[in-house]
């Protein structure tokens, strides 16, 4: 792309208390390869509490800043951002990321070639990892110790115990509320690399006494034993032995109108490094032709947070607008810098928000099953947990709780989204058969 066809962009992040995350992120959009004379960059702050617009407007002057009274989520601050945008076009990025030098170039490349209305990276998460295999069977806990302050930030200390990733075992919470782990056979545990850490050790408790024996391969790592406890010291791992894990390439959907990240927490083996027309793209990093705002609406506040791109994304779809994924614009995530994923709140966004989004968009009959279907596995589940309790088991189930609520909520909120659908279902330009061609199987 010629310089003079490169697009104005606003790039918009906002921010919830996570000045931890803002340094990175801003250095890395203050050294993108590209005009900066046409970017224009603007973080909405959503009545935080941690100082971060003071801190933003001490090191990053440049950057425009839209407080909120309130804390409006991602879609009410993003619709902020993108209301006072200058530019045509808007990226969104998260403000617990950072981004290669390429971003913004190949974003606005294959906008231009494909006649696309919005086009998403490759969002990795933010560490490499080192991988060991845990087998046999039993339980086990696991924390990271002796993360230096000044390797991380005193702000990010324990965020290396938030990004250990775990496969192939099953999560649970003991009376305490404390998180463990179940292993039927054998599991993955990718644990976080932390360049600058010195001495970064993480802790296996339960594992000795239950059998699991942790193997390693390769270097850079050492086990140490004691008690009911063992340690793996990460050293200096050599770079053919680090791994890459996807956070997203790109947004799925399936019949059920369950949507996913594509390559969620695999192995970065450039098994989508093809650019290409997907149904949606990660909220966390894209970029987006105003115009696409203009024709089907902004982003939902209702929704708060989860989902909201989805139900964006669903919309223009049926209006006719194409959605593109360009690996070679590549972002890494912190991931949950500022919120927790399967916090009581996520949980009641995510199972809320989906319902919402169907409602809105998609035939009646496809609405009224997926209600049914939802209350049905609230009750089954309330009986089921009933029965254990009965039988003297005390299971941590949080979500049912939330299920009924959901449930109820719904009642007046479809009420309120009703003059909404029938304008978006009136409104399409397109078939709801070419819709499903792009729901997967999973």
């Amino acid at each position: 792309m010629k310089e003079n066809r490169f697009p104005y962009v606003s790039i918009v992040s906002v921010n919830y208390n996570g000045k931890a995350f803002l340094k990175d992120l801003f250095d890395s959009l203050l050294s993108l390869d590209y005009p900066e004379e046409k970017i224009e960059l603007i973080m909405v702050d959503n009545a935080s509490t941690d100082a971060s617009d003071d801190y933003v407007k001490r090191y990053f002057p440049n950057v425009k800043i839209i407080s909120s009274d309130k804390n409006r989520g991602y879609a009410g601050g993003n619709n902020l951002g993108i209301k006072n945008a200058r530019h045509p076009f808007v990226a969104l990025i998260n403000n617990d990321m950072v981004v290669e030098g390429r971003w913004l170039r190949e974003l606005a490349r294959t906008l231009e070639k494909n006649g696309a209305s919005a086009v998403g990276s490759k969002v990795l998460f933010f560490y490499e990892y080192v991988p060991i295999k845990l087998s046999s069977k039993g339980s086990f806990r696991i924390s990271d110790l002796g993360i230096k302050k000044e390797a991380v930030g005193a702000e990010k200390e324990g965020f290396a115990q938030k990004s250990i990733k775990i496969k192939g075992a099953t999560a649970g919470r003991d009376e305490n509320g404390d998180l463990f782990y179940d292993i039927d056979s054998e599991a993955l545990v990718y644990l976080p690399i932390i360049e600058g850490h010195g001495r970064q050790v993480f802790s296996f408790k339960n594992l000795k006494d239950t059998g699991i024996e942790a193997s390693m391969a390769g270097k850079g790592l050492l086990k140490t034993e004691t008690g009911s406890y063992f340690f793996i010291e990460i050293g200096s791992v050599p770079s053919e032995e680090k791994i890459r894990l996807i956070n997203s390439a790109g947004i799925e959907i399936n019949s059920g109108l369950y949507s996913r990240d594509r390559g969620y927490e695999e192995i970065d083996k450039a098994q989508f490094d093809k650019s290409e027309e997907l149904f949606g793209l990660s909220g966390s990093s894209l970029l987006i032709d105003k115009a696409l705002f203009e024709d089907v609406g902004y982003f939902d506040e209702t929704f708060f947070t989860y989902y909201e791109d989805i139900d964006l994304f669903y919309r223009a779809r049926l209006k006719g607008h194409k959605m593109y994924y360009n690996p070679a614009s590549v972002a890494y995530h912190y991931h949950c810098g500022t919120g927790e994923e399967w916090s009581y709140s996520f949980t009641y966004h995510v199972l809320k928000n989906r319902l919402l989004m169907i409602y809105k968009n998609s035939p009646m009959a496809v609405f009224v099953k997926n209600y049914a279907r939802f209350f049905a596995s609230a009750v089954f589940s309330l009986l089921g947990y009933l029965k254990a309790r009965l039988k003297g088991a005390d299971l941590l189930r949080p979500d049912i709780k939330i299920r009924f609520k959901v449930f109820f909520i719904l009642v007046f909120l479809l009420i309120q989204k009703t003059p909404q659908r029938f304008s978006i279902r009136r409104g399409s330009r397109v078939e709801d058969s070419i819709i499903s061609n792009w729901f997967k199987d999973f």
